[in-house]
């Protein structure tokens, strides 16, 4: 069921041939049953989806939370950005103040986004599969002019439920495995 409530694509293509099976039955044979059945057919397609886009499951506020963080970092908002990251990540919030300021990010993306709840975990922990792409100017003081530059990697986020929002436990690409609970 969990399925229904993530995507409205399933909803939509059974309901949708559905809807078209009663329509073709009632222009064969104009009996009222077809007719009737192909409106209850679209009107509970339209429930679903209305209901698919109404509940937000934990999945969802996951994803929420790493664009969120994206867009954080598009707008080179600081404080918006160490606000994603546990609350006990000390010396990460520190890091994350201490390097920001000194680049400009200009675009920040996420692509093939893949979920997986690590079971049983209380609070609710999810790691999550990720391509990140940044594109970024370093504004270092000691260099002339900006220098463009780009992350692009696969990368493992690991989230945790923390007063009722997800906040970032830990980070890991090919290069880096961090852990910021201090």
């Amino acid at each position: 069921m969990q399925w229904l409530l993530e995507s409205p694509w399933p909803a939509m293509i059974v309901g949708g041939l559905l809807v078209l099976t009663f329509w073709g039955a009632w222009r064969q044979t104009h009996q009222r049953r077809h007719l009737w059945s192909m409106l209850v057919a679209l009107v509970v397609t339209v429930g679903l989806v209305v209901l698919e886009q109404v509940v937000v499951t934990e999945t969802e506020q996951v994803e929420a939370t790493l664009y969120q963080i994206a867009h954080a970092l598009e707008q080179n908002d600081v404080e918006q950005v160490v606000q994603f990251l546990h609350p006990q990540a000390r010396s990460a919030r520190q890091a994350l103040r201490r390097i920001l300021p000194q680049v400009h990010i200009l675009r920040a993306s996420l692509s093939n986004v893949r979920v997986q709840w690590d079971p049983g975990a209380d609070p609710p922990r999810a790691r999550v599969q990720l391509y990140g792409n940044v594109r970024y100017e370093y504004r270092g003081r000691e260099l002339a002019e900006h220098v463009p530059s780009r992350y692009f990697r696969k990368v493992e986020v690991v989230l945790v439920k923390h007063q009722g929002r997800y906040v970032v436990l830990g980070y890991r690409d090919n290069t880096t495995n961090y852990q910021l609970l201090d």
